[in-house]
């Protein structure tokens, strides 16, 4: 039994399992709560519900990191949405014909609205919040990934697309009042328009906007291409040979005529040969050539990246992106330091039989 001394001293039970172990980390972000959990519906939806999840273990697995590896991120705050969003669009989400609207399935509208915000809208909020939280932590590594978010069809006053929260708008606008000066670029290269983002900012200075999409699929927004900066449309069929040249050449000429502090990443797989939805025929090398070019660049640059997956839809999505973002990650120095501190602490002595 503690004597009087020790029960003075000790404020909860952790503390008599001494200092808290701090494990190092990727800036790499992810929830189990990121995974909508209305699996009943998924037969009628292209997006593959578990995508998220898959994603996160084939890295964990491929790099050799445990979960304690990664950050967890917290549900985005009203007083954070209502930055981008009216407040009457937030409240449009209590309708729930309007949710099965924006998510494209009719058959939502007769489901329960509480269930709806816990099993598809609340998901979306923890993965902008996720977005939110790598913005820091690129600032933080020079480089981050949140396994979400990109939901870049979702606008102030409405949503759509299967986008509810503009998590790119508002990363755009923290990381701004976090780089104090300069101009933030917004690299938006899913297969479809990011009409929503240009939207949602149609009035703010210092963000730059570079969309790289397929101009013969949705959304066909005219009004959101005019707050484009530099506005990338491609047909339908764009292959590696056509598409790493212009998004290269053109990101060139954004990083060294302009004083870009921050890039924010809509890295969308959707443009892979294999997409459902993105009609471009980019092959599964051309995404890891892509993703790797961006991630070089904004490092020669020396500015800060933050990657967000976006689209991807098929059977082949989240290989594609998974194999993709290990070879990204691996390449870091922050994933190399623990690389070396796990190799090191197993040829320890004290981890063999003797």
């Amino acid at each position: 039994m503690l004597d009087d001394k020790h029960q003075t001293n000790l404020e909860s039970f952790d503390d008599l399992k001494g200092p808290r172990v701090e494990h190092p980390k990727v800036p790499v972000i992810y929830a189990p709560s990121y995974n909508p959990a209305l699996q009943d519906i998924e037969g009628w939806h292209p997006l593959d519900f578990n995508k998220r999840e898959k994603i996160f273990e084939a890295i964990r697995d491929a790099l050799d990191l445990q979960d304690e590896h990664f950050y967890i991120p917290e549900e985005v705050a009203f007083e954070d949405l209502i930055r981008i969003h009216s407040v009457s669009y937030l409240k449009s989400l209590e309708d729930t014909s309007y949710i099965a609207k924006i998510f494209q399935i009719p058959e939502l509208a007769a489901m329960p609205i509480a269930m709806l915000d816990d099993q598809l809208l609340r998901p979306m909020r923890i993965a902008t919040g996720g977005t939110l939280k790598g913005v820091e932590l690129a600032l933080q590594y020079g480089w981050a990934i949140n396994l979400s978010g990109g939901f870049h069809h979702a606008a102030g006053d409405r949503g759509e697309g299967f986008c509810f929260y503009s998590d790119l708008a508002l990363a755009a606008l923290k990381a701004k009042e976090l780089c104090r000066g300069g101009e933030v670029l917004i690299l938006d290269l899913d297969a479809h328009q990011g009409n929503g983002t240009s939207r949602a900012l149609y009035d703010r200075e210092g963000i730059v906007i570079m969309d790289v999409y397929n101009r013969d699929i949705y959304p066909g927004d005219s009004l959101a291409q005019k707050r484009v900066d530099y506005n990338v449309p491609l047909p339908s069929g764009t292959s590696d040979d056509e598409y790493l040249p212009l998004v290269q050449q053109t990101l060139q000429e954004i990083l060294e005529s302009r004083d870009i502090r921050c890039i924010i990443y809509n890295a969308g797989a959707d443009i892979a040969h294999s997409d459902l939805l993105g009609k471009l025929q980019v092959s599964h090398e051309g995404v890891l050539r892509r993703d790797d070019m961006v991630f070089t660049m904004a490092r020669d640059f020396e500015i800060p990246c933050l990657a967000v997956l976006s689209g991807a839809y098929g059977p082949h999505a989240a290989e594609v992106i998974s194999n993709s973002l290990s070879h990204c990650i691996q390449k870091t120095e922050s994933y190399q330091r623990i690389s070396t501190a796990e190799d090191a602490d197993r040829d320890s002595p004290t981890n063999h039989d003797v």
